[in-house]
């Protein structure tokens, strides 16, 4: 995983993240309030903790990924090694 560009979990901010004017996106598609701006922490290989600011979106209702999308994250499971139960939730997502 790269991270984005951001401060080393140890540094301070007084800032926040830099919000999208409503000109640079279009209305129509991403409504106001469709995301939030969230922080993560990401420990690259070296230990070092980095913090990053990424989006999240607001739930629109049930979550139902297509079949290729869950096999897509299940590699990535896999690839990256996440626990047993990353991959229990992601296969409970596959359809009956």
């Amino acid at each position: 995983m790269i991270p984005s560009p951001g401060k080393k979990s140890g540094e301070p901010s007084s800032k926040s993240p830099t919000k999208i004017s409503r000109s640079s996106t279009n209305s129509k598609v991403t409504p106001q309030g469709a995301y939030r701006y969230l922080p993560v922490t990401v420990i690259t290989e070296e230990g070092e903790k980095l913090l990053v600011t990424t989006h999240a979106a607001n739930p629109i209702g049930k979550f139902k990924p297509k079949e290729h999308y869950i096999d897509w994250v299940l590699k990535g499971v896999k690839q990256w090694k996440l626990p047993e139960e990353s991959t229990e939730q992601w296969k409970a997502y596959k359809p009956a």
